[in-house]
């Protein structure tokens, strides 16, 4: 397997974990304390390939303002290429109002790729900020910016962020979200499930 296809796809996957900070049920603000599992399909422009599968991570306060998080993806691609990726960071959170919160994360990255080609494994880092308000109750927004870098030349990306979740109850919630990217646009769509509320 090619270590630039190994990168991109590397690079799709993780900016989907890296927005899965972008949920809330309180009124107040946005809750930091979750399990999630998603839906998530992508297209990659270079090499041209679709994929989906499945991603599923959490988050906890451990602060008024920090946040831990950890999030596992694995993905199916065209030419029977497959993607597991880790994702494992700490975040900080500044109130800019009483409904909204805008957060910084920094991550260690790991990707894991096999195919017809053979397999590759890589390291690397990923940064973001996002925005998240709360426009009642149940229904929050929110959007931001996603950087990767796995190394080489090929190893990094940046994406924007759009997405919105709506709580069903104080405990579950429907996130849904679309990434653009300069190689790489990815769907999600998963269930949150707080706790701590």
């Amino acid at each position: 397997m090619d270590i630039s296809m190994l990168r991109t796809l590397a690079i799709a996957s993780t900016l989907v974990l890296g927005s899965f900070l972008s949920g809330a049920v309180k009124a107040d603000s946005p809750s930091y304390d979750f399990f999630e599992v998603a839906y998530v399909s992508g297209d990659i422009d270079n090499p041209d390939v679709d994929g989906d599968g499945f991603s599923f991570g959490g988050s906890v306060s451990v602060h008024e303002n920090w946040f831990l998080f950890a999030d596992y993806t694995d993905l199916d691609f065209d030419f029977g290429v497959d993607l597991s990726l880790l994702d494992v960071g700490v975040g900080y959170r500044v109130e800019m109002s009483d409904n909204t919160d805008f957060a910084f994360t920094g991550s260690f990255v790991r990707a894991d790729a096999s195919g017809p080609g053979g397999s590759a494994d890589d390291d690397g880092y990923g940064l973001s900020a996002i925005i998240r308000g709360m426009v009642n109750e149940q229904f929050e927004l929110n959007g931001g910016i996603s950087y990767v870098d796995l190394g080489g030349t090929d190893g990094d990306d940046t994406s924007f962020v759009l997405g919105g979740v709506y709580s069903f109850t104080d405990n579950v919630a429907f996130d849904g979200r679309i990434e653009i990217g300069d190689d790489v646009n990815l769907y999600v769509a998963g269930f949150r499930f707080y706790f701590n509320n």
